[in-house]
């Protein structure tokens, strides 16, 4: 087995004075896209560029500038607008291999041990393998979640030594030495929740995933207008990205980035997300935000990481995260949504149609109904949430009737 790689080179030259987020930005200001998606495309294209080439070490872990980025949103709000003109510019650049759209596990694997790339460092050959996977749409890719397919992802995520899948029948399966992989994948904020069960927000798949969410849409002035392809801008992130693509080493950290990062991990919690499915993203968040150090940093073609590659990194982490929990008021499903609304209509139905005219609920009917569409165990905390949303009001003095509520904005039919 090769050794991986153990040096580093110098930086590189900038790019005319702006880095290569801001030319991504430029490239694609026309499209009917919000920003913050066209933000992250470019970040995980330029990082997906680093590959394993490109690495910092932190004590015993070697980090590298990969990312797993979801843009989250409802239909029609530019996802997939956003990923096709750098997926096209990643191919011309040839600086990372990219995936099939709509891959299987098998395929994966398959593309993957296809995907061996070759760097001389420090004299030394080092070969790997690695993917980046541009994927439209999560439904095509995972339509339910796969926990087989979910495991093997967080496992080329971290960019192990080797990988090793045993295939069925007589295949003895492909040895696949210093694999990796980093992905962009688009999703509607429904097929998310369709996706992703409530116990899956636990596992460490999602907690590598830097969720991006936008509810804009962006709707151009006159749809009939051309949009005109800037070619000079194009030809000058194709070559800039060919030149990423060539960077190889470890990355050096400047003093101050340095003390930044440490005070940062000591105190990641400080500011996070709140909301119980990002538990164990936050324990990661010090990760996330050393691979957008790197990221900064290679955006200016350097290796040398600086406070201001820290500054900027942490604005763009910031701003995902501030968004991150409109992500779960915008998603339903069966059990966080459909049912919620289910309950209260058939709750709305007897209290109107019991033969007495309007009338509170008894607990049991709440019970029974539930019964029927949830596991027992969860029904006492749906009528805790559905109380704690004002779905339903305890009648005073009464510790078994309830008065369910009015929509939100409509009439309160449970006030008389």
């Amino acid at each position: 087995m090769l050794a991986a790689p153990t040096s580093s080179v110098g930086p590189a030259p900038q790019v005319g004075g702006e880095n290569l987020v801001d030319l991504f930005l430029s490239y694609t200001n026309d499209l009917p896209s919000p920003r913050v998606f066209r933000l992250w495309a470019a970040i995980h294209a330029i990082g997906a560029s680093g590959e394993r080439r490109v690495w910092t070490q932190f004590g015993r872990l070697r980090l590298y500038p990969n990312l797993f980025v979801f843009l989250v949103g409802p239909p029609g709000t530019g996802k997939t607008v956003a990923l096709n003109p750098v997926g096209e510019m990643l191919r011309k650049a040839q600086s990372v291999t990219l995936a099939p759209n709509d891959i299987t596990k098998q395929g994966l694997l398959d593309t993957l041990y296809e995907a061996a790339r070759a760097a001389l460092i420090d004299g030394r050959p080092f070969d790997y393998h690695f993917l980046a996977l541009h994927i439209a749409e999560l439904s095509n890719f995972m339509s339910q979640y796969d926990a087989a397919l979910a495991g093997l992802l967080t496992e080329l995520f971290d960019c192990p030594p080797f990988n090793e899948e045993v295939k069925r029948g007589h295949d003895k399966g492909k040895f696949i030495p210093f694999p990796g992989i980093s992905m962009i994948v688009g999703t509607a904020t429904q097929n998310l929740g369709a996706t992703i069960s409530d116990e899956m927000w636990g596992s460490g798949f999602m907690a590598r995933v830097i969720m991006v969410y936008s509810a804009d849409e962006v709707i151009p002035l006159d749809m009939f207008a051309p949009v005109p392809v800037n070619d000079v801008i194009a030809a000058e992130l194709e070559v800039a990205l060919r030149r990423v693509g060539e960077m190889k080493g470890e990355m050096t950290w400047e003093a101050p980035a340095r003390a930044a990062l440490n005070t940062f991990r000591i105190n990641q919690k400080d500011g996070a997300p709140l909301h119980n499915r990002l538990t164990h993203y936050v324990t990661r968040r010090w990760l996330h935000l050393a691979k957008l150090c790197m990221i900064a940093a290679l955006a200016d073609e350097r290796m040398v990481v600086r406070e201001a590659d820290f500054l900027l990194a942490y604005s763009w982490l910031l701003a995902a995260e501030h968004d991150m929990p409109e992500i779960f008021k915008d998603m339903q499903t069966h059990e966080d949504g459909q049912i919620y609304e289910e309950f209260r209509s058939a709750m709305f139905q007897l209290h109107f149609n019991n033969g007495r005219g309007p009338a509170p609920i008894h607990i049991s009917a709440m019970y029974k109904w539930l019964s029927t569409r949830a596991a027992t165990h969860n029904i006492d905390r749906i009528i805790a949430i559905s109380m704690a949303a004002d779905l339903f009001r305890r009648v005073a003095g009464e510790d078994d009737l309830y008065m369910p509520q009015g929509p939100k904005g409509g009439k309160n039919l449970g006030v008389f």
